[in-house]
């Protein structure tokens, strides 16, 4: 548009008529309007995102010419010594070297794991985790850009000027229509002047009408302030992948104590009691936390005892431990829990000195403990299936939990550890190569942040739409690779933006156009921008454009000529709906008979391997499988 501007004013002279000014200021003025309107709907984006992403400065306390100090974390270098105990921030990459007491760290927000994870010497912690418990000293060995944080960064950034799916689609238009635009330009100029032997003055005129109408000026401030781009990205998505931790759950550990396993006469109530007992009561990590709000009343649990003693997790036993006497009758008693299988065993002190032997642990009873489920996850996951979009479970966490949730949800157990996304299928394996994995299994656990991305990826070059759920720093480069990503946020509640478009999805055209109408308020920018064109249609008598009003008559005519086929346009989807709707619902059939073949099959594929009978067989298979392609 500011190269039309300037073709008018510089192009636009001669046959004894002054310049096209009107038209020039007119371009201007447009110009900055819309750029204004762009530049403040960005600058808002820019100052919620920077909202959003500030935190204050972090400190590290490091040791310099002997003597421990607190500096700026962005004064940190390799090769420093910092020191971390209970409830530091790692302020960068660094390496264990010096364990004072048993250090627990949580790195969910990059691997996505509940628990924390107790580290050992050598061991690597990154910047940004948290210390849970026990004091540590540890080597500088990446900072800025060379954190696992920044490699994150750099692996999204690497993404993020690809453009959406739409906006690639309307590059390609943009393309289009300009070859489309050179050619009858040249083929314009040739009839004017050649053929109809126009004045120099009035073809000119004729090619900045061609000139205006080609670019659409306001289509970026339309795509950023009215249109939903997120809905239409969500159109073309296939194929769902989400975070576990934190999205699908809770992030918050919880007894099932509707299954908790007893091997002894106490009861259940009794073996929660015993398991708080042997927690700790402050500084709680996340297994303690979840025990104490599992008992009835938190003020009753130590009520009647005195502690002698209280052993916290280590390494070496794996277990808490506390020694006590009753305040009844003087009984002493011991209690132990395991920390990652939760048993509980408690003994008795028949000496009913401290520092005794006891008479033997006595299992009571086995705590199983969980992420739990958001509320609304299993339904949501039930209508995104419905919906006939293939759901993959795509976490850092272990294996056998991340099957476990896939069971849970209706998704699938055909789960795979991170190793077999370099390593490829074996040789006896049913798949072809990692594409293959990729497209038919129903997750990946214990990956990384760039497993994630590659993932993504590869999803993308089979030719998915692919959208996908997180929530941490870790799922970065995976949200921005995705065609469609849903950030999700939870403090107590979801906090989801949306778009005001009353639209729902449908697998065919609804009847009624007023259920497709977007809010009033882009209702009334539409019908206030018809009545201007309408007034200026009726009034204008401009010289400079050499056009002239067309009257009341026929301005009345186009309205009654635009309300009636606004009308009759339902007619048409009354037939579309009719024809869609049975093809629709035999679509659905068909990709539900497929996908039962497709996993049958497999299931046979694998047996047949496993069995031992030869290749033919396999080969056939294979053949098979891709004849519904």
């Amino acid at each position: 548009m500011i190269l039309s501007a300037i073709i008018i004013i510089v192009v636009g002279n001669g046959g004894d008529k002054p310049s096209n000014w009107e038209v020039f200021i007119g371009i201007v003025v447009n110009i900055f309007t819309n750029a204004v309107i762009s530049f403040i709907t960005q600058r808002n984006v820019e100052y919620k995102v920077k909202g959003l992403m500030q935190e204050s400065g972090a400190e590290a306390k490091v040791k310099q010419n002997g003597e421990w100090e607190v500096i700026d974390a962005a004064e940190l270098v390799p090769s420093d010594i910092i020191g971390i105990r209970f409830g530091d921030v790692v302020p960068a990459d660094s390496r264990l070297i010096t364990i004072m007491k048993m250090i627990l760290i949580d790195q969910a927000t990059f691997t996505g794991e509940s628990l924390p994870v107790n580290k050992l010497i050598d061991d690597e912690i990154f910047a940004g985790s948290v210390c849970q418990q026990g004091e540590a000293a540890a080597i500088v060995i990446g900072t800025g850009l060379n954190i696992l944080f920044g490699r994150i960064n750099m692996i999204a950034s690497n993404v993020r000027n690809r453009g959406s799916h739409l906006q690639q689609i309307l590059r390609f238009i943009g393309n289009y229509f300009l070859i489309i635009f050179l050619i009858f330009v040249i083929a314009k100029i040739l009839v004017m002047y050649a053929g109809f032997h126009y004045n120099y003055r009035r073809g000119v005129n004729n090619l900045f009408v061609i000139l205006l109408g080609y670019v659409s000026l306001a289509m970026t401030t339309v795509l950023s302030v009215i249109l939903a781009v997120a809905i239409e990205e969500l159109a073309s998505v296939t194929i769902l992948c989400t975070d576990k931790t934190g999205t699908l759950t809770l992030n918050k550990l919880s007894i099932d104590t509707s299954n908790i396993k007893k091997y002894s006469d106490v009861e259940i109530d009794d073996i929660i009691h015993y398991a708080a007992i042997a927690s700790q009561m402050e500084n709680q990590d996340a297994i303690d936390a979840c025990i104490i709000e599992a008992c009835d009343d938190i003020k009753k649990i130590r009520e009647d005892i005195k502690e002698l003693e209280f052993k916290s997790f280590d390494s070496i036993d794996k277990r808490t431990e506390i020694t006590y006497r009753m305040i009844n009758d003087g009984s002493l008693h011991r209690i132990s829990k395991g920390l990652r299988a939760l048993p509980i065993a408690i003994e008795d002190i028949s000496s009913g000195h401290f520092g005794d032997e006891g008479n033997g642990f006595k299992l009571i009873g086995l705590l199983p403990i969980y992420d739990s489920l958001c509320l609304d996850t299993k339904e949501a996951i039930e209508q995104v299936l419905k919906l006939g979009v293939t759901t993959k479970i795509i976490t850092g966490n272990q294996l056998a939990i991340t099957k476990e949730i896939g069971r849970c949800l209706g998704i699938g157990d055909n789960i795979f550890s991170s190793e077999i996304l370099t390593d490829g299928p074996s040789l006896e394996s049913a798949y072809r190569d990692i594409d293959d994995i990729i497209l038919h299994a129903d997750g990946f656990a214990g990956v990384y942040p760039e497993h994630k991305s590659k993932i993504i990826e590869r999803l993308q070059n089979l030719e998915y739409g692919v959208a996908m759920i997180g929530d941490g720093v870790n799922d970065a480069p995976a949200l921005s690779k995705a065609n469609v990503f849903i950030l999700a946020v939870l403090n107590d509640s979801a906090l989801i933006a949306i778009s005001n478009d009353r639209v729902y999805p449908s697998s065919y055209p609804n009847s009624f156009f007023f259920i497709e109408c977007p809010s009033l308020i882009l209702v009334g920018a539409f019908i206030l921008a018809q009545l201007i064109a309408t007034f200026i249609a009726v009034y204008a008598n401009w010289n400079f454009t050499n056009i002239a009003g067309c009257g009341w008559s026929w301005a009345g005519i186009l309205w009654v000529w635009n309300i009636i086929w606004f009308f009759s346009l339902d007619f048409l989807k009354f037939g579309l709906r009719a024809y869609f709707e049975p093809l629709s619902e035999k679509r659905a059939i068909t990709e539900t008979l497929l996908n039962n073949f497709s996993t049958n099959l497999q299931e046979t594929r694998r047996s047949t391997m496993s069995s031992g009978d030869d290749a033919a067989r396999i080969v056939i298979d294979s053949n098979i499988h891709h004849a519904p392609k």
